[in-house]
């Protein structure tokens, strides 16, 4: 069965793989309730790129620092490889930097809209009002990875680094 019990943001990244590999497509967006495309063709955006990428639209409505990074879009080939797309909740961010790592990130011409409950009024449901954005469990207080997401970062780009000949 697929249904699980709410499981919260701390282990978003548990509800995101279940739900990744129920998948049957090529690309999976990894994207919240509240964003909305803007960009006509967006399809053939993605039929253009490298297989290997992770592409990344714009979020035209966001903050300067929060324009990219935000809404992965990853090929299947990721969650066959590792059987995972993250290990940890921020799956945005984890994604963000195996992909940097890796060199296969992909700033896209796709924009989209991020629906925030803060800027528009919309959206305030209860996974918005459950959400915990402390970051502890990802970032030290000087803004660097944590030690033991680092290591998780690294096994997986080893594991996908052999799969995509980059060894």
């Amino acid at each position: 069965s697929w249904y699980t019990p709410r499981l919260g943001y701390k282990n978003l990244h548990v509800y995101v793989n279940k739900l990744a590999a129920l998948s049957t497509g090529d690309w999976l967006f990894i994207w919240n309730d509240d964003v909305l495309m803007r960009t006509r063709g967006w399809d053939d955006v993605l039929v253009a790129c490298r297989y290997a990428q992770i592409g990344d639209p714009k979020v035209v409505n966001a903050a300067e620092r929060f324009q990219r990074g935000l809404f992965p879009i990853v090929p299947r080939q990721w969650l066959d490889t590792l059987g995972h797309l993250s290990q940890n909740r921020h799956n945005d961010t984890y994604i963000f930097h195996v992909a940097c790592a890796l060199g296969i990130y992909w700033p896209t011409d796709i924009e989209v809209y991020h629906d925030r409950f803060d800027e528009s009024g919309a959206n305030d449901d209860a996974t918005y009002r459950e959400r915990e954005y402390a970051s502890d469990d990802y970032f030290l207080p000087d803004n660097s990875v944590a030690p033991h997401v680092l290591t998780l970062i690294n096994e997986d780009c080893a594991k996908l680094a052999q799969r995509l000949g980059h060894v």
